[in-house]
């Protein structure tokens, strides 16, 4: 494989793996790592060069993922923690405008569905904590999926 294939692919992988390792702990302590995060704002950087995606829209979509989020824990006031407004950031770095709307889109409509069915069978209470950031890690490789591979393309 030529380098800049081997790269984008190791860079894929890193990105499978911290979503994954986003579901396991949001899942298990409602927690997203701020290492995490961080490695995945790096990668995603790192990403944008790799693959040769258009660096601002990246860079802008980061930011303003990490805004919009900023903006909803404070609507919700505190409904949201930091480690999802930072990883909310990270994955707008790796998937630009259009992916991060289907990452959200997936992930909301997945989370929705779960926490629903949690409080249909009364493992969830209105109040609980609901660790939304799992269903935006599978929203995001869903998203990413659909926005790089081949069986997709346009």
């Amino acid at each position: 494989l030529p380098a800049s294939t081997m790269s984008i692919l190791l860079l894929q992988i890193l990105f499978v793996t911290l979503s994954l390792m986003v579901i396991c702990t949001d899942l298990d302590q409602q927690v997203i790592l701020d290492a995490v995060n961080l490695v995945l704002a790096i990668g995603g950087i790192l990403f944008i060069f790799a693959a040769d995606l258009p660096f601002m829209e990246h860079i802008l979509t980061g930011l303003g993922s990490g805004l919009a989020f900023l903006l909803l824990a404070i609507v919700t006031r505190g409904g949201i923690g930091g480690g999802d407004i930072k990883f909310m950031a990270a994955l707008g770095l790796w998937l630009g405008y259009s992916g991060i709307i289907n990452a959200f889109m997936i992930g909301a409509v997945l989370g929705g569905i779960v926490a629903l069915l949690l409080m249909i069978t009364k493992r969830l209470k209105r109040g609980d904590l609901f660790a939304y950031g799992a269903y935006y890690a599978i929203g995001g490789m869903i998203a990413f999926v659909i926005k790089f591979s081949p069986v997709f393309a346009q």
